[in-house]
């Protein structure tokens, strides 16, 4: 007798996912993330939203790039989006202050919603309010959710939402980079 595994696709806001990593101060294996993940089923979708650098920023263009191919590599398929750098002037001091934006909300539901079929679970790795829409539809359509953050940012709404909500920090001894040690 043949037992199905679960379908799996990954939705990562990367964004929310770099400010999660800062706070808990230690950074990323992704492909131990896609192994940690392969453990709870078939994962036919691994997606990454980011932001890519603006078309000035050369070095962290270079940097990006190679990043990029990394998860390629691995298996994910990266949706990128150019920061946009809006101009404005400092209503009390005159100067010009930069903003960077970045945001690929859109695109992430986008892309729960174009695959909706290819999947039985979602593992949506963030925790902004923004989804709790889009994660309710599922839950309401019979889709498995399951969401990895940190608890403290993550917003209460996507907790409830969820069928299972994992802290960041359960799950690092399994997903967390090493740090390369070079010597003689």
């Amino acid at each position: 007798m043949r037992i199905d595994r679960r379908r799996i696709s990954v939705f990562i806001d990367a964004s929310n996912l770099h400010h999660c990593q800062k706070k808990n101060g230690w950074n990323i294996d992704y492909e131990k993330l896609k192994k940690y993940l392969s453990r709870r089923g078939e994962v036919v979708g691994l997606y990454y939203f980011t932001p890519s650098p603006h078309y000035e920023e050369k070095r962290q263009i270079e940097n990006y790039r190679k990043f990029k191919v990394a998860l390629i590599s691995f298996g994910y398929t990266v949706i990128d989006k150019e920061i946009k750098i809006i101009r404005t002037r400092d209503k009390q001091t005159g100067e010009i202050v930069k903003e960077r934006k970045g945001n690929l909300d859109g695109e992430i539901v986008l892309y729960m919603l174009t695959t909706y079929d290819q999947y039985d679970e979602i593992v949506f790795i963030g925790g902004d309010s923004d989804f709790e829409k889009i994660l309710d539809y599922m839950v309401k359509n019979k889709k498995l959710v399951t969401c990895i953050s940190n608890s403290r940012t993550t917003a209460q709404e996507i907790k409830n939402i969820a069928h299972e909500f994992i802290p960041l920090n359960t799950i690092r001894d399994y997903i967390e980079k090493k740090p390369r040690f070079h010597g003689a």
